[in-house]
Formats: C-alpha cells, structure tokens, sequence
C-alpha cells in the first residue's frame, strides 16, 4: 500500500536554463549615471561583451517600406510581411501600429525572417473605429501615400504606417492579460474589455478625448511635452553607449528596456522616452525615494529570480514571461542571445 511519508511540504521549482541566460545578462550589466529631466532619471545600462544582429525594428521597417502590415478581417490578428532580403525584423510587443481599421498594439515579441510572413496576435486600443473610411482624430480619409514598390498611389486607412510604444502602465496591464491568457489556454490574447477600461482611464487621467476612443491621441495632445523630454534626453545621451535604458519616473515606477544588441536599444531611444514622458505627465507629482541607485541595483539582480513561463513559438525562440507582486516583463531568446527585455515595476 502506497503512503505519504512526506513533511506536507511543497516545494516550487525553476526553470534554471533560462533563470541562468538571463543572470548572466544581469550579471554583466554595468549602471551608469543617470541623466535627469522634469521628473524623469535614465539610467544607461551597459554590457562590455556586445552582441551584434542584422534585425531592424518594425518602425524602421515601416519607414524604409521594408514591411507592410495588413488586416485580417478580425481585431485579434494582423498580418506583417517582411518584404527585406537583408534583414529579419524585430517584432516588439508593446509597440502601437496606427492605421488600418483600427490601431492596435502587438501582444508578443517575435523575429520575422526576411522575405516571409505571419500573423501576429493584437489588441485593440481604439475602440469606437471599425472602417477604412471612417476618418479618426489622425487618419483622413482624403490623405494619401505613394507606395513606391507598386507605383500606387493608396488611403492611408488602408495601411497602418507609424508606431509608438505604450506606457509602461498600459504595458503592465497588457503583458499580465496576455499572460494569463497563455498560461490558461497558450492564447496570446488579451482581455480586450479591460484594455479598453485601461486606455480610457489613462486618457482620461491625462484630460485626453477622442472621437474614436484612441490612445494614440494622448501622444499627438502632449506633442510639445514629449519633444522637450526627447530632445533633453538625446543630447544627454549623446555619445553614449548602452545596451540598456532604465527610466524611475516620478520616484513611483521602474521601466526598463535591454538587448544583448545595443544597436537596438539606440534606435528605440525616441519611443522609450515617448513612452515614459507620457507616462511621467500621468502620474503627476513625484515621489521622493532614498538610495534611487540601490533601488535599481536591486531591481536588476532580483529579476533573475522571478519565476517564469516560457513559450516556444514556430521559430523555435522563446517568450519567456514573468511576473511577481509590483512586476511584470517578457523577455525573447534567440538561441542563447537575449534579443529584447521589457519589465515594469512599481515602486512601493
């Protein structure tokens, strides 16, 4: 007869393989000082041992027409076309694509290989828009573009063109929804109710309208706000090189953006600081902390230690997610490169 000699105890275990490739990216991180603006410390973060890639970035992609971004007839899902015969592009989840029938934003992060395509699983965030036709508070019906591979001159509703990034609030709602989606039915799919109550809280708590429920309105409304913040944190941080950009915003909230490529980090500067800029105008006056710096040490040496889910895609890559009481972030294994790290934190 079978009986229980255990001690009643439970005992949780981790994944060490991929706990190992992230400490050792955390391990060779270097925290330079921060460049302060308006409420805002960016701290560079810096590997000695750098990893070069080929990718480009979807904004980049989309500015060069180096790939398209179509609808499939659901909100849930989009189609992106790599049209490169150089370059795979890096997908970022948290990255808003404005036009079509709706702006969305990527749920997963992923690379799409040169000349190939996929569909990528989105979330809606603007809600009352449903058409090519309908013009919203951005896209006209009347605006055109010339799209230079087939000579056609097109609506620019019918394809999405631009990016930005959500804020790092938005971004914590949405990697916890699409979370628990993958771990309760491998879904990459968001709670697309909620989302909508996020945005219209924020935007409302930011005294943004819009016609059509957008939250991309919120960064054409504080334009003037959001140039100041970049054009600051630019010139600070020309010159320097970094793998990583770790924002305290306000003394309330960590956003931290990394990649064993700087070159990417580099070229997502604009939208980084868009993203906490918005943020830092959200949440108002700041809060005064002791030992910022200890703070962000520890922060970096204790995301090691969160346990994780991890999702291998067709590529064979990984989304590898966590998330631990005032935390939640992604990151995206290539082998043994991790390509790109997105994590929240609230400071309480």
């Amino acid at each position: 007869m079978a009986r229980f000699v255990g001690k009643g105890e439970k005992k949780t275990v981790e994944n060490k393989e991929e706990i190992s490739i992230l400490k050792i990216n955390v391990d060779k991180m270097l925290v330079q000082d921060c460049i302060s603006y308006k409420g805002i410390d960016i701290y560079p973060v810096l590997v000695e041992e750098k990893v070069h890639t080929t990718l480009i970035t979807l904004d980049e992609a989309l500015a060069s027409q180096k790939a398209e971004v179509l609808e499939t007839g659901t909100v849930k899902e989009l189609i992106i076309k790599n049209r490169s015969e150089e370059n795979s592009i890096l997908i970022i989840e948290g990255t808003i694509v404005k036009g079509g029938m709706q702006n969305r934003v990527i749920n997963t992060t992923l690379i799409l290989d040169k000349n190939s395509e996929c569909k990528v699983p989105t979330t809606c965030v603007e809600q009352s828009r449903w058409s090519y036709s309908l013009p919203n508070d951005f896209f006209t019906s009347n605006t055109s573009i010339n799209n230079s591979t087939d000579g056609k001159t097109l609506e620019f509703n019918n394809y999405f063109l631009s990016t930005n990034f959500i804020s790092p609030t938005l971004y914590m709602s949405l990697n916890q929804s699409v979370g628990k989606g993958m771990s309760s039915g491998g879904i990459y799919a968001a709670d697309q109710s909620s989302i909508w109550c996020r945005v219209a809280s924020y935007s409302s708590s930011l005294g943004v309208s819009s016609s059509t429920k957008d939250f991309t309105k919120v960064y054409r409304d504080k334009e003037k706000e959001i140039k100041e913040y970049y054009k600051a944190f630019k010139d600070g941080l020309e010159n320097v090189v970094y793998n990583g950009l770790l924002a305290v915003i306000k003394g309330k909230k960590i956003f931290f953006n990394y990649s064993c490529d700087p070159e990417i980090i580099d070229i997502r500067l604009k939208l980084f600081v868009e993203s906490v800029a918005v943020e830092a105008l959200a949440l108002g006056e700041a809060k005064t902390i002791d030992s910022q710096h200890k703070i962000v040490e520890i922060f970096l040496n204790s995301l090691p230690n969160i346990p994780i889910n991890k999702y291998k895609n067709s590529l064979g890559d990984y989304d590898v997610r966590f998330e631990d009481k005032a935390i939640a972030g992604s990151y995206y294994l290539h082998g043994d490169d991790l390509i790109f790290l997105s994590v929240v934190k609230d400071i309480v």
